[in-house]
């Protein structure tokens, strides 16, 4: 859907090409079940996850809830304040504290809970967040967003990570990552872009809240 834009530069869909594959591997990425999004920063893809997540209900303003599993990098953890400021109720909930507390709080809230977000390990406090326990406490109810950045799609394939249904009619997954693609790409801290890799449902909408593309020249 995004590679249909007439102008847009080769360079990055090469880049988002690449990115989709070592998220997903080939196959996965030969049937185009998921692609990426290239985003001028970090920053800028969380906020294209949110904001795409967030559209998709239709929950009045202050009734929409998001929890974020801590300790998020701090700049994350600054983003969603500033979404508190404009209505959404971020629930922050210790990575410590998953196993107790998140079951009572899916089972509370229900459908208010839009998204739960997480870095699958925290920077830089190095913490692992069991992304299967989380899919199965969640049971495809709200979105799940998780941030690869730290671990990249060298070490944790998010994307990939399954969990069975009772009954096994249906599994439950990610539905989105992103990589801060600032310090990992070039190693030398010398380009500034984000990402996002997520399954192909959730492209169009990611692609009408991007905004700017980044420069060429940075990628």
């Amino acid at each position: 859907a995004y590679q249909e834009i007439g102008d847009y530069p080769k360079e990055l869909i090469r880049l988002e090409q690449a990115l989709t594959l070592c998220a997903v591997g080939y196959e996965k990425t030969r049937k185009a079940e998921y692609g990426a999004l290239v985003t001028p920063a970090g920053m800028p893809a969380i906020n294209m996850m949110v904001d795409s997540v967030l559209q998709t209900r239709t929950l009045s303003p202050g009734q929409a809830m998001a929890i974020v599993i801590e300790p998020p990098y701090a700049c994350t953890g600054n983003l969603f304040e500033n979404w508190v400021r404009r209505g959404l109720d971020v629930r922050s909930l210790n990575v410590d504290k998953v196993k107790t507390a998140l079951p009572a709080l899916m089972d509370e809230f229900g459908e208010r809970v839009v998204f739960i977000y997480f870095e699958s390990i925290t920077n830089p406090n190095l913490r692992l967040v069991d992304i299967e326990h989380i899919l199965r406490i969640n049971k495809g109810r709200a979105a799940i967003l998780v941030d690869d950045t730290f671990a990249t799609s060298e070490m944790i394939q998010s994307l990939l990570i399954e969990v069975d249904a009772e009954g096994g009619d249906r599994s439950y997954s990610v539905d989105m990552t992103m990589l801060g693609l600032t310090k990992g790409m070039s190693g030398t801290g010398d380009i500034i872009a984000g990402s996002v890799v997520a399954k192909k449902e959730w492209l169009p909408r990611l692609a009408e809240n991007r905004g700017s593309l980044p420069e060429s020249k940075e990628v």
